[in-house]
């Protein structure tokens, strides 16, 4: 089969692929950085490769920046085992396969992240700063932190005695300045509410570091009880209880009974849940 609709759409593996969605090369291949758009896709006996997987065709831009300019050029370069300059990359019709693209417009999970900036004017010297937080009090707990502290020997400090100086402020923000002077002589502190795009991959980064620090809990609250542990000293403990290895030796350990359990309990949700859909479909079409 050949796609080359606009807006047509494959699914494989979860993901869909749509002719004139954006797409970024991913670290398997060597376009690896490059945005382009789907412009073609193939399948079955249609495929110009052996490639078990659909045949993605891409149209890339070429990149803007010299250095990454360079880097592409040394890629290729490598990989052919030639001196390649930007020009003598084929960026039209590139194929390529699943596994090497992102599809920004398939990450559709977003999450609320709270943003704090800072910025700040005197006497002809300024600066910004933000911190972003997935935590509304934690956001909030920072903008406390850096407002005491100019109040108590920073900006503010410096300015509240004038008698120009003015301030206004709410739940999330606080704004200081000298009268008359704002442009030189400012300090604002504020929290936004922004939404992040998170990909499955970021998802799949923060679950497995949470699952590896409950790891090492559990280690903990199980040899924290032996009393064979008591002849290590504390410099001896506090390495033993922080190996490296502890999340790995205990994912070794799993047995092949625990992970079949897994798998006949999802075909069990599974079997369940459809025949409730099932059973609802049929009384509908009676």
């Amino acid at each position: 089969m050949i796609i080359t609709k606009p807006k047509a759409e494959l699914l494989y593996e979860g993901e869909t692929y749509r002719i004139g969605a954006t797409v970024i090369a991913n670290e398997k291949s060597a376009y690896e950085g490059l945005v382009g758009e789907i412009c073609e896709i193939r399948t079955g006996e249609d495929k110009e490769t052996e490639n078990e997987m659909p045949e993605i065709f891409c149209r890339f831009e070429p990149p803007k920046l010299s250095a990454d300019i360079t880097e592409l050029e040394k890629r290729f370069s490598d990989a052919c085992a030639a001196e390649k300059k930007i020009e003598d990359i084929p960026l039209d019709s590139v194929i390529m396969s699943p596994e090497m693209l992102i599809c920004p417009d398939n990450d559709k999970n977003k999450e609320k992240i709270y943003v704090l900036t800072e910025e700040w004017a005197n006497d002809g010297n300024g600066g910004f700063n933000t911190e972003v937080f997935s935590d509304y009090d934690a956001a909030k707990a920072a903008l406390n932190v850096a407002l005491d502290r100019e109040m108590s020997y920073g900006l503010i400090k410096k300015w509240k005695d004038r008698d120009s100086f003015k301030f206004e402020e709410d739940g999330d923000s606080y704004t200081a300045w000298v009268d008359g002077y704002y442009t030189e002589l400012h300090y604002t502190l504020k929290i936004e509410v922004k939404e992040m795009t998170v990909s499955p991959g970021f998802v799949s980064g923060i679950g497995n570091r949470y699952l590896e620090k409950c790891r090492y809990e559990d280690f903990y609250s199980r040899v924290s009880e032996w009393e064979d542990a008591e002849k290590l000293n504390e410099e001896e403990w506090q390495r033993f209880i922080s190996d490296a290895r502890i999340p790995e030796e205990i994912n070794a350990g799993l047995s092949d009974t625990y992970r079949s359990e897994y798998w006949n309990a999802v075909s069990e949700a599974a079997h369940k849940l459809l025949n409730e859909y099932l059973e609802k479909h049929s009384e509908e079409t009676k």
